[in-house]
This record gives structure tokens, sequence and C-alpha cells, in this order.
């Protein structure tokens, strides 16, 4: 009965080893693939000169010093 029992302990933690390995190891190697492959997308467009707009909003008071 205790030999079982060792026998169930030690098939179990192998199973949690091997989840835990396959979980960890993998999606890191693909994304390594993958994202050297990907092709990257350009976008070509003319130069244009303009103001861009500020707002600022603040609550309170201000001094200078």
């Amino acid at each position: 009965m205790k030999k079982r029992w060792i026998l169930l302990l030690l098939l179990l933690i192998g199973i949690a080893a091997f989840v835990f390995w396959r979980g960890k190891s993998k999606p890191a190697a693909d994304a390594g693939k993958t994202a050297a492959n990907k092709p990257v997308a350009v976008i070509l467009g003319t130069a244009e000169q303009r103001d861009v707009p500020v707002w600022l909003t603040g609550i309170g008071t201000a001094q200078a010093s």
C-alpha cells in the first residue's frame, strides 16, 4: 500500500513537471521564431509642418517666485 502511494506521488510530480516545462518553454521559443520571420509594414508619406494645439488644464493657483 505504501509503494502504491509513493508511485502515485512520483507520477503526479512527473506530470506536474511536464506541464510546467511545456507551458514555460514553448511560447518563448515560438515567439522568437515568428517575430523574426514577420514582415514589417512600411508606409510612406510627405512631411508637413503644422501647429500643434496644446490644452493646459489645472486645478489651483500658481505664483512666480
